[in-house]
C-alpha cells in the first residue's frame, strides 16, 4: 500500500493486527491504519471507519480494553496552546471490517 505514515507514536496489537491511530508528520494526523502481522507477508491497510473521526492526534496514549480502543489526551492541530486537551475518544473495533468511533462504553460487554 505504499508509505502509510512517516511517523506514528501509538499502536495497539489485537488478533494479529497492529492498529495505528494518529501521529505527526509536520502536523498531527487522524490516520487510522492497520498492519496485519498474522501472515508471513505483513500488509498495511487503511481502517474502514463508518463514523466521523475525532480531531487529529499526536503525543497521545492508546489502550485496548476488550474490543474498545481508548485514545487519551495528546495534542491536535486545533490546540496551539502549550496545554494538553483532556479528551478521551473510544473506537469500537469489534467488527474488523467496520470500526466505529463511539461515545459510550459498557464494561459488561467485554
Amino acid at each position: 500500500m505504499g508509505n502509510i505514515l512517516n511517523c506514528s507514536l501509538n499502536y495497539i496489537a489485537q488478533d494479529g493486527r497492529i492498529i495505528v491511530y494518529g501521529g505527526i508528520d509536520k502536523a498531527a494526523t487522524d490516520d487510522l491504519v492497520i498492519l496485519d502481522v498474522s501472515q508471513a507477508d505483513y500488509t498495511w491497510s487503511r481502517a474502514n471507519v463508518s463514523t466521523k473521526s475525532p480531531l487529529s492526534r499526536s503525543y497521545h496514549t492508546a489502550t485496548l480494553v476488550g474490543h474498545y480502543m481508548f485514545v487519551i489526551f495528546g495534542k491536535n492541530n486545533e490546540f496551539l496552546l502549550p496545554t494538553t486537551p483532556n479528551e478521551v475518544f473510544i473506537l469500537d473495533t469489534s467488527d474488523k471490517s467496520n470500526y466505529k468511533w463511539v461515545s459510550e462504553f459498557d464494561p459488561n460487554l467485554i
